[in-house]
Formats: structure tokens, sequence, C-alpha cells
């Protein structure tokens, strides 16, 4: 059995991680952003909530380019630039916007890159593990941070979750649906299915962005909403809202059970 393929112990994972810088609350707004983004999540999970576990927790590889030779050790270098994937960004603007956050999920794509020797980019957000650099191998999370870093995620959380197409198939697979009361309730629900059979009968009836409006194209184009119907991705942001929230409660926790006096 591989001996680093048991969890760690809490105390243990404090020792790893109780030396990095604590994200600031704009880190992890922004690190919920980008988790919403990462990968299209209205192709891979369920689109409509509660969704699917995601976990959140500190990592001092995160953001790192984490690499597996053929002999199975690994290592950790900076990403200089941006990777093979469009959310492998450069470790230096990683650590800045995001800290020492990470994210694991067990159901969207699994990415990675082959070089010419066969070493295998190692994808940052699938398994729940931690990079040791005292070891130079990946241990899962604890238990206790496993659980406390979970939020529920769904396909929504993604701008292109406003598709009409995949909302009109998610209304007619889920006839008795309830929208979460937090993303505005059962009339919020009911505002969604009147929108998108509106613009499943007739599509002319779709509403993009103003491109006259300077101040909308910047707000629409910045979350990649612009070749959308706006009036559905607004009725949709309240949930979207909600998840993201969750999200940033998730971390907090993790990061609580490292640092209790965190506020």
């Amino acid at each position: 059995m591989n001996p680093y393929s048991q969890p760690l112990s809490l105390a243990t994972y404090k020792e790893l991680v109780s030396s990095l810088p604590v994200p600031t609350p704009l880190q992890m707004e922004q690190f919920a952003e980008y988790v919403s983004r990462a990968h299209s999540w209205y192709k891979h999970i369920p689109l409509l909530p509660p969704g699917l576990p995601f976990q959140f927790y500190l990592d001092p590889g995160a953001g790192m380019e984490l690499e597996q030779r053929p002999d199975g050790k690994l290592k950790a270098s900076p990403r200089l630039k941006h990777g093979f994937h469009y959310s492998w960004i450069p470790t230096d603007q990683y650590r800045e916007r995001f800290g020492y956050l990470a994210f694991s999920q067990s159901s969207g794509p699994a990415v990675f890159s082959l070089d010419g020797t066969g070493a295998r980019t190692i994808p940052p957000d699938i398994d729940c593990m931690v990079f040791d650099p005292n070891l130079g191998f990946q241990r899962p999370v604890p238990v206790d941070i496993y659980q406390a870093g979970r939020a529920l995620v769904s396909g929504i959380i993604h701008p292109a979750g406003t598709s009409e197409s995949l909302l009109h198939w998610a209304i007619e697979a889920n006839p008795d649906f309830s929208w979460p009361r937090e993303g505005g309730g059962d009339a919020a629900w009911a505002d969604i299915v009147a929108r998108t059979r509106v613009l499943c009968k007739d599509p002319s009836q779709k509403i993009k962005v103003d491109y006259d409006d300077k101040e909308s194209v910047k707000k629409y184009r910045m979350v990649g909403a612009v070749n959308f119907d706006i009036p559905l991705y607004d009725a949709l942001e309240p949930e979207r809202k909600r998840q993201r929230i969750g999200m940033i409660a998730a971390m907090v926790r993790a990061v609580k059970l490292v640092h209790p006096g965190y506020v």
C-alpha cells in the first residue's frame, strides 16, 4: 500500500499549511468567481441545484505546475505562462488573486498534458489532494478539512448555464423542481421557466447586450455573458450568487480549522 494514500491527520496538515498566508476575503471572493468558470460545469455536473460537492482547502502547491515524472516522482515548479488548459494561469497571478486556496471535484473533466519525456501534468482540481513539498508527493487532505470545506455547486454556476436549450431540457426532466429560496424561490423559478419557453419557441426574442451601453457591455463581458439572453442571465444570477457564497463559506470553515482565530 502506498504510505501516502491515507488522509493526513489534521495535526500533520496544520504543520504543512499553517505558515501559508491566510487568504483575504477578497481572495476568497475572487477564487469563487474563478472556480465558477474553471471548467464548463454545465456540461459535466447537474445543471440545476443542489448540484454536486466541491471541496475547498489550503495547499502549498496551489497554482503550481505539478508534473509526474515517468518514475512516479512529482516535480512542483512555478507556472510561468498560461498552461494547457485555460484555467491554468501563471503562478504569480494565481497567488496574487487567490493566495494558496485550492479546490477539488470528482465529476468534471480530467485535463492533463504530456511532454516529450512522458512527464504528465497533474490536474490540480480532480482529487482532494495537498502537495507535501518535503516528501514530493500529494496526500489526501484530512477528513475534517474535506467535510468542512464542502460546498454544493451546480452547472448553473457557469455563465453558459444560461443556455435556453439546456434549461429547457432540465425543466422538462424535472417537472416538480423547487428553486432554492435564497435564489428567489418558486416565483423566480416560474419566471425562469416562462422566459426559457419564450426563447425556445421564438429565438428572435433573445435580448442581448446593448453595445451602445458601455457599462452594460463591460459588466456582461467580464462574466462571459454577452451572447446570452440578458433577462434570463439576470434571473439566474441570485442562484449563482448563492452558490458562490456557499463556496466562500466552505473556504472560511476550512481555514478556521487551521487558524481558529480567523474571522
